[in-house]
């Protein structure tokens, strides 16, 4: 699993199926707010680390 920052404009995602087989976008707090992050992979739980410290600090990739 890997994180990226985006931002929707429109279109479809088609991942080469190489690289990537699947791809989904989603809001990280709401979708691991209530979750244990001691199950989570590491990406994950460092991600939501710096979404707690500072919810807006990912505006500055996209």
């Amino acid at each position: 699993m890997t994180d990226y920052f985006a931002e929707i404009v429109g279109g479809t995602i088609k991942p080469n199926q190489e690289d990537y087989s699947e791809t989904i976008f989603i809001n990280p707090i709401k979708t691991f707010r209530n979750e244990d992050r001691s199950k989570m992979g590491f990406c994950t739980r460092v991600l939501l680390e710096a979404i707690d410290k500072n919810p807006d600090f990912w505006k500055k990739y996209i």
